[in-house]
């Protein structure tokens, strides 16, 4: 029997086999509706993180939750893409 072992980082997610350790690696893209949804997800938490800041007078906390963001906006440009080169094909 395989047992099989998910590992998620930033925009990848390889799936390693455990037996054997035979370095298999499989990269699996993120749909458009996954990176959609991180990109909502990023933003919300960067405005909660931004609203902390202010509240507790903390600048870096402010800024953690301005770039996340601005990265939840990336997300859900890149979602937007995929699903725009989806629909040209």
């Amino acid at each position: 029997m395989k047992c099989w072992r998910v590992i998620a980082v930033p925009e990848r997610t390889f799936i390693h086999n455990a037996f054997p350790t035979n370095g298999l690696e499989v990269f699996v893209m993120s749909t458009a509706t996954e990176d959609k949804a991180k990109g909502a997800a990023n933003k919300a938490a960067g405005k909660v993180k931004e609203a902390a800041g202010k509240a507790t007078n903390s600048g870096k906390t402010e800024a953690k939750g301005k770039a996340q963001q601005a990265k939840g906006e990336v997300q859900k440009g890149k979602g937007e893409a995929k699903d725009s080169q989806k629909k040209k094909h």
